[in-house]
């Protein structure tokens, strides 16, 4: 990924610039590459969600720090997922998975959401292959970023 030459701006932030730009649009990142280091799930979903302009999108759904899917809405307001309204509503909902959630984490989202995955240096087959099975798994379209 290039440099970020502005210093307001992270390398996440300008990671999910380049997801926000892509067309049909994405609704899941994946993170396998562990490229976003710079901030937590929490501050990515957050971000993320900040950033993307369609207000359907209410909540972004991403891994707390004791391993428990959560979800943050517009008004920065977290609950965990399984007792939240967008359990049921995911399609509303961006989804944020980091390198170490992206392996038994099973969400049924719309046979519609597309997926992005980060791909790093240091990237094993077997940490690409969990990608590629969370893919085939939600029967997402492909969309790679490198």
């Amino acid at each position: 990924m290039p440099r970020v030459t502005s210093q307001s701006v992270s390398e996440a932030e300008q990671l999910l610039k380049i997801v926000l730009q892509l067309q049909p649009e994405v609704q899941v990142l994946l993170d396998v590459g562990a490229q976003i280091i710079e901030m937590d799930n929490m501050q990515v979903a957050k971000a993320w969600l900040r950033m993307h302009h369609d207000q359907a999108k209410q909540g972004a759904v991403f891994c707390n720090g004791n391993d428990e899917l959560c979800v943050v809405d517009r008004n920065d307001y977290i609950e965990l997922l399984q007792t939240s309204s967008f359990n049921s509503r995911l399609d509303v909902c961006l989804i944020f998975l980091d390198e170490a959630h992206t392996r038994g984490i099973d969400l049924k989202l719309p046979q519609y959401f597309r997926a992005a995955v980060t791909l790093g240096a240091n990237l094993v087959k077997d940490k690409l292959v969990q990608g590629k099975d969370y893919f085939s798994r939600v029967r997402l379209h492909r969309r790679a970023l490198t």
